[in-house]
Formats: C-alpha cells, structure tokens, sequence
C-alpha cells in the first residue's frame, strides 16, 4: 500500500484537525469577502480523495458543502472550488464525491505544477485561498509558491510543511550517494534558495534536532514573507504544528497572507481548534522543561490561561511605543513579533491582558474605547 493509499483508507485524528481549520478559515475568509466580492475561490492543489474509505469527508467536500450551503441560502457572493490530483484512482472518487454540486467544482487531473498557470488564468484577480497539502515536498517548488503569491488580488495560503523530509534531505549535504546532489536540490527548490551553501548553513543552525527543525520552519516562512512583501510591502507567514494524541509532531500547517485582518482570523480559528484538541498539558510539560515548574504538578485550565495572559502581557508591552493601533492591529502586531503565539492566543486572552494592563497604577497602555471590542484605539506609551 503506498503512502497516499494508506493516508486515505482512514481519516487520522490530526488530519481531522487539520482540516477543521482549513473549512472554519474558508468559512470565514467567504463570509467577511463575499460582502465586496461576488466570486471566491477555493484551490485545493493536491486534493487527493473527495471521501476516506471509512466515509469521512475530505476537504475538496467538505469546501463544497460550504460552496453549496452559500448558494442554497442565497448568498451575494458564491464561492468556487478548484481541486487538483494526480493519482487516477483518487481523482476518480474525488469526481464521484463531488459530482452532486455541480459547477461550483472543477476538477483537475494531474499535478498541481501542470495546472497552477491555467488556474491563476482561470481566476483572474478573484480573491482565493490555496491549500497546499502534499505528501512530502514533492510538487510544491518555489517556481510555483512564488507564482501563487504574486497574484494582484487577495491571496491566502495554507501550506503544509514537512519537515521530516526536509531534514531527511538535509543529511545528504555530506553524502557521497549518487542521488545527494538531486536531493539538495530538491530543498533549494523548495525554499527557493539558489546557494546551496547558504541554505546548508540555515539549515544546520541549531544544537539540537527541534532547534533546526523549528529553524528551518521559520526560514520557509521568511522566504514567504518576503515573497508577499515585494508583491504587497507586508508579508506574514506563521506556522501550526499538527501534534497526534500521542505527542508525535507530524508537520507544520504554514499560514500566510498579506492582510492583518486575514492573520487575527487564522490565529482565532488555530487558537479555537488548539483548545479543542487539549494540548494544552503537552505545552505546560514543555513550559517546565525550559522554565523548570511555574506550577504544582496538578495544573489547572486557570493556571494555563493566567500564565499566557502573563506572557502576552509582556509581548505587548514590547510593542512600538507612541503608535495608536486598533485592537485587532495590535493582536496582528503581537503575533507578527511573536511567532510562537501563532494559535496559541485568542481573542480571551488577549482581552484580559488588556484589562489587566490597564488596571495597573502606572499603565504603560492607553485605550479609547471598551478593551473587548475590536474598533477599540490602544497605545503604549513611554
């Protein structure tokens, strides 16, 4: 059984959550846009199935539905979905599944390298998100990324990241095989770095294995930001480790855009399905191993949440001074200078770290307005 084979005989309980983010970020990308623009699209560049095996709905259905259940309550604005595959078998049930909505779908068989320059003639300047979902890094080439971004219109990305591959590659740096030099540059297509020597160096930066793992994440996403920043004068990208039950780290799910408005959206949806999935006791256990044990062994949901307000607390106050900022801006702002906070904080926390700043006798933080609501104006002061 290959890889994709076995990925679709069943849904696993990470992919699940991988793709309650992707359906809750469509959904609300569809309904804050569908106000201005009448058309959508939704690219799924490796769709695989439209269905698992055991019944579950895959995400080229799952975005239909939504598709469907906008027209079905009369909508202004209706959202299209674009699926790409390869495989013949998966592209098969992919057309069987999604059949039913008729042409709020099109598919594609082949790869998404084939089909990319035919899709962004397709959809013109129509604002989109793309899901880049491959097993591995095969097929996703910077070429290709860096066509994607270049759009004019809004364009948001969801992109996994596997850095078990990546770092697989990067052993063939001192390789004598055959093959080392086409694997190497394999990764340099990947992030899009032409010198190889550089990009060994990125990658090497480190003293331990999670060190260059979380190094070569945040190398992917500066290469992305800096795609949409000569595009857009402002880029951010920001990663989501997709965890299984059992602890094991299995990808990051890379989120990037243009928009401060798209970002506090993502990190919202990627906060919610976190609390969700109670990870919450794995990042307390990290927590201590670095800052030894901030509380008793039997740790509460409280003592979680008064920690992040105490770190967010902190985040904001090392924002730029003297610059009135709206209370979704400085979320934004938090997060673009925190990147670890990327889903880990939501709207609760932040909102009761700013009532606590602004509580204390001698706040550093001014607010116009009431502190929950988002058209709120907040400055810190000197």
């Amino acid at each position: 059984m290959s890889q994709a084979d076995e990925f679709f005989s069943d849904l696993k309980e990470w992919s699940a959550r991988k793709l309650v983010i992707i359906e809750k970020y469509v959904d609300g990308f569809s309904r804050i846009l569908g106000s201005k623009f009448k058309e959508l699209f939704f690219i799924d560049g490796f769709a695989g199935k439209g269905a698992y095996d055991g019944g579950e709905k895959g995400s080229p259905v799952l975005i239909a539905e939504l598709a469907q259940n906008y027209q079905n309550s009369h909508r202004s604005f209706t959202l299209r979905c674009i699926n790409i595959e390869r495989d013949a078998n998966n592209y098969d049930n992919l057309c069987t599944e999604t059949k039913k909505f008729g042409r709020l779908v099109t598919n594609y068989e082949g790869t998404f390298e084939e089909h990319i320059e035919k899709i962004l003639s397709q959809i013109q300047n129509i604002p989109a998100v793309f899901f880049i979902d491959p097993f591995g890094v095969k097929g996703t080439g910077w070429d290709y990324v860096e066509k994607v971004i270049a759009r004019k219109d809004l364009t948001d990305i969801w992109i996994r990241f596997d850095h078990v591959t990546v770092r697989r590659l990067s052993g063939f740096y001192e390789s004598n095989a055959k093959d080392a030099q086409g694997k190497l540059q394999t990764l340099q297509n990947l992030f899009g770095i032409k010198d190889s020597k550089h990009l060994q160096e990125k990658l090497e930066m480190g003293s331990t294995p999670q060190e260059r793992i979380q190094n070569a994440v945040r190398l992917y996403e500066e290469q992305i930001e800096k795609a949409y920043s000569l595009r857009a004068r402002k880029g951010f990208a920001a990663s989501y480790p997709i965890i299984s039950l059992d602890g094991q780290r299995k990808y990051h799910l890379v989120f990037a855009c243009s928009n401060y408005k798209a970002a506090t959206l993502a990190n919202n949806i990627v906060n919610g399905v976190e609390e969700t999935f109670q990870h919450e006791q794995e990042e307390y256990k990290e927590t201590q191993s670095m800052q030894m044990s901030l509380f008793p062994s039997e740790v509460t949901q409280k003592q979680i949440f008064d920690d992040k307000v105490i770190n967010l607390k902190n985040a904001i106050l090392r924002l730029p001074k003297n610059k009135p900022m709206s209370r979704e801006e400085l979320h934004y702002q938090v997060v673009a200078h925190n990147k670890r906070l990327f889903g880990k904080i939501g709207r609760k926390h932040l909102t009761q770290s700013l009532k606590e700043l602004l509580d204390e006798k001698y706040s550093s933080i001014k607010c116009e307005g009431t502190p929950g609501n988002d058209s709120a104006i907040f400055n810190i002061v000197e």
